[in-house]
């Protein structure tokens, strides 16, 4: 298969909708035939993708991909109460005689995967992620929705916009994690948790040593080795994902919103928020919670004619 260029991209959205996985549910072992992004809403769950176990839980973010045996099941006491989006990132064509899901690895199901398409630069998309501190991507998500249950004029482009959005969010995520825990990088996780515990408060490179036991010197290469940022800069980017939530959730100034992470000065905040997210805090606020009609279509999602789903963009067979 010949690599596609980022900008010869056109994902296509065939079903999505709201659901609610029972306590005591069960769906044995089966495979999809296109990607599936799940975001949990309430509750929790597992499903698990080839060998992996994901334990799902509020804000999480699942991308389940084509072809490869899954199951799910809700062993808690409370229902997962989800949206799901299944997707292609080209359209592909006949989906009106692909059933959803395959319980048998035959090779004549196995031939009607979706394959992704290898792109370049390559598309990173992470299996799971928590986006508790990204309001946007479940607005994005319910627009999908809501435009695809309604289907008003346009709605095919804005589905595709809307999910092209979702992967530029994805792709440009920073997903490193901290290599396993050694002598050396339990001082960088002491440092992390002071910070996650201290954020609001004026902090110096001196206090972030200290809390690790270690001089400010040697600390910072540390901390730049394990997680490629200064300690201040960490500190500068989990200010800003505090931020980002506030602004996205609730209706606090901007100088109100800087105080509450950390920043003395709401100028400041702004010129670090806009170096780090490319647009200043109330571009952001207008951003996620006015997507053009987003606000419409999360209520016509929820409204009792829509339903929860499953919501076809093209008649298909259901099974």
């Amino acid at each position: 298969m010949s690599k596609l260029s980022l900008h010869e991209l056109s994902p296509f959205v065939r079903l999505c909708g709201e659901f609610q996985l029972p306590p005591g549910f069960r769906r044995e072992r089966y495979f999809i035939y296109e990607h599936e992004f799940i975001y949990v809403i309430n509750g929790e769950a597992h499903y698990q993708i080839g060998k992996t176990v994901h334990r799902l839980a509020p804000s999480d973010l699942l991308l389940v991909p084509p072809g490869v045996v899954t199951a799910s099941w809700n062993d808690f006491k409370l229902p997962l109460r989800f949206l799901a989006v299944h997707f292609d990132l080209h359209f592909c064509g006949d989906y009106q005689n692909l059933p959803l899901r395959s319980p048998r690895r035959t090779a004549a199901e196995l031939s009607k995967v979706h394959k992704p398409p290898p792109t370049v630069p390559e598309l990173l998309l992470p299996r799971k992620v928590n986006v508790a501190d990204e309001p946007g991507v479940k607005l994005l998500l319910e627009r999908i929705i809501g435009e695809v249950a309604h289907k008003p004029p346009g709605h095919e482009l804005a589905v595709k916009a809307c999910l092209l959005e979702l992967l530029v969010f994805l792709q440009r995520r920073d997903f490193r994690k901290l290599p396993a825990p050694k002598q050396s990088h339990r001082a960088v996780e002491l440092a992390i948790k002071f910070l996650e515990f201290h954020y609001t408060r004026p902090l110096r490179l001196s206090d972030i040593a200290t809390a690790a036991h270690l001089s400010p010197i040697y600390l910072e290469r540390l901390f730049k080795r394990a997680t490629g940022l200064s300690p201040m800069a960490y500190l500068s980017r989990l200010r800003v994902g505090r931020a980002k939530h506030l602004l996205g959730r609730t209706d606090m100034t901007v100088k109100e919103v800087a105080g509450a992470v950390g920043f003395e000065e709401a100028g400041y905040f702004t010129r670090v928020f806009q170096k780090l997210e490319a647009v200043p805090p109330m571009r952001y606020r207008r951003m996620t919670r006015g997507l053009e009609g987003v606000e419409l279509a999360v209520s016509l999602t929820r409204s009792p004619k829509t339903g929860g789903g499953p919501h076809f963009t093209i008649p298909t067979r259901r099974s």
